[in-house]
């Protein structure tokens, strides 16, 4: 028994390390022009992790696909609320017309960020302060920079983006989809996204729970091999975490040492 408790306690410690994730799901920036699906540019959050995320005090920041302002001399969308798991989160953003059908009602509105139709580049960053950098070779974003986004999604001709390419252009008609309904984060714009037609969701809409994988694995040793009961003796365990498509990419294989004080008498 002390065995099965001393494992579970290691499997306690990795579950804990996979924690809820929120990404941009959808960006839409055509909103209101010519020939517009939609009346208004929107961007669409997904929590894609398995607890609720605070997003109180975060920012949706934009720049344009690449110009040399930064992002801090952009406005800002200062959010508000909770995003439960597998739920999303729609931002209402600015209208460049009255052409285009009504969103559905918003979890957060703001007009002001106004998306270009084609190109541009979006953050979630995790503090209310605009970033003093725009990710272009000329004025790239630092470490601390890039500690505070939570996602990035760089589409069109865009100089800023998630891995080796961009998300693709878009158009008044087309909005950048995250695959898998949101639940695909490779950390590759252009291979995490298509462009098709905007379907925006809000947090009233039927929630979508991403896959977890497979059960972690695990194995045990222990040194002596055979122990006496009662006598203490060291059980040495490695945790490897499942395939899942909230936390393969980010969860490190683990180790550890327990000090079994009180084993039954067994081989391991």
């Amino acid at each position: 028994m002390r065995r099965l408790l001393s494992f579970g306690f290691l499997m306690s410690l990795w579950s804990a390390t996979a924690s809820a994730q929120v990404v941009i799901s959808q960006v839409y920036g055509g909103g209101g022009n010519a020939g517009a699906t939609l009346r208004n540019d929107y961007v669409e959050l997904f929590n894609r992790g398995t607890a609720s995320v605070d997003v109180t005090g975060w920012t949706l920041q934009y720049g344009s696909a690449t110009g040399t302002g930064t992002f801090d001399q952009n406005m800002t969308a200062a959010l508000t609320g909770s995003i439960a798991p597998g739920a999303y989160y729609l931002v209402q953003l600015a209208s460049s017309g009255s052409t285009g059908s009504i969103l559905p009602a918003a979890d957060f509105s703001s007009s002001a960020i106004n998306l270009s139709a084609t190109a541009g580049k979006i953050l979630l960053v995790n503090t209310s302060t605009g970033l003093v950098c725009n990710g272009s070779t000329a004025k790239p974003c630092s470490a601390e920079d890039q500690a505070k986004i939570v996602d990035l999604v760089g589409f069109g001709n865009a100089n800023f983006f998630e891995g080796s390419g961009a998300a693709p252009t878009l158009s008044a008609m087309a909005a950048a989809l995250r695959a898998g309904s949101g639940c695909i984060d490779t950390n590759v714009n252009s291979a995490d996204f298509t462009a098709g037609t905007p379907a925006p969701r809000n947090s009233v809409s039927s929630p979508h729970l991403c896959a977890t994988g497979a059960t972690p694995a695990g194995t045990g040793s222990a040194n002596p091999s055979t122990v006496i009961a009662g006598n203490p003796t060291t059980l040495s365990a490695v945790v490897t975490p499942a395939s899942s498509s909230v936390d393969a990419l980010r969860t490190p294989r683990m180790a550890a040492s327990i000090m079994c004080s009180r084993c039954h008498g067994t081989s391991w």
